[in-house]
């Protein structure tokens, strides 16, 4: 239906929601649909009454550089996690005084990698998968990051052909399937790849998209 002009010509503001003083990069609802978070350049988190039109809670993201995107964990209405150009992974606490805490920097070797996107997979919530500005697709658990070992990674897919490529290849967007087997990410100057999230450390793609731009 989104792809229908008529449908979508039918679209109408709601709401104006004045808050950040930099660009806003990234908002998510609740599973509920009564809250609305926003991440911005501007380091700031906003928790919004989006039908009062008013922030609710406002706090320092932690983050040293652009918030680019927030992943709400589904199983809690509390609790979601930060990604950023300074490469570090928040986790947030509503229910905490100081709400962020940092959970993960992402490196690759020595090398940290700022990230662009952030999800969570919806069938194991401890688990979650980062991109950004290399080509890498890295996935998390919660429970058990030791960035002394393979820098917290548990595993990571890429496309082979990109892996020891001098492509400029970066992951602008990546998703889970709504039931955790499968992710899905964009890259800038590239396809879109889905890869199956079961596999092992470093498996190929299991599908390629060609057509899209997205530079």
């Amino acid at each position: 239906a989104c792809g229908a002009r008529l449908f979508v010509q039918k679209f109408r503001l709601q709401h104006g929601l004045e808050g950040h003083t930099g660009c806003v990069n990234t908002l998510h609802f609740n599973q509920r649909g009564t809250r609305l978070a926003s991440g911005s350049d501007d380091l700031k988190v906003l928790v919004w009454d989006w039908l009062r039109r008013r922030p609710v809670l406002q706090f320092d993201s932690g983050h040293k550089s652009n918030v680019f995107q927030l992943a709400l964990e589904p199983d809690s209405p509390c609790t979601f996690l930060s990604a950023g150009e300074d490469a570090v992974v928040f986790t947030i606490d509503l229910r905490q005084d100081r709400p962020a805490s940092k959970l993960v920097v992402t490196k690759e070797k020595e090398k940290k990698v700022g990230l662009y996107t952030i999800f969570v997979n919806p069938a194991n919530t401890s688990q979650f998968a980062v991109g950004g500005r290399d080509q890498f697709v890295r996935i998390y658990d919660q429970r058990k990051i030791d960035e002394n070992e393979n820098n917290g990674v548990l595993k990571k897919f890429c496309p082979h052909h990109l892996v020891n490529s001098e492509s400029k290849a970066n992951i602008t967007c990546l998703v889970y399937s709504h039931d955790g087997s499968e992710l899905l990410a964009s890259y800038n100057d590239e396809d879109i790849y889905l890869f199956d999230s079961g596999h092992s450390d470093g498996a190929q793609y299991s599908r390629r998209y060609k057509g899209h731009r997205n530079n």
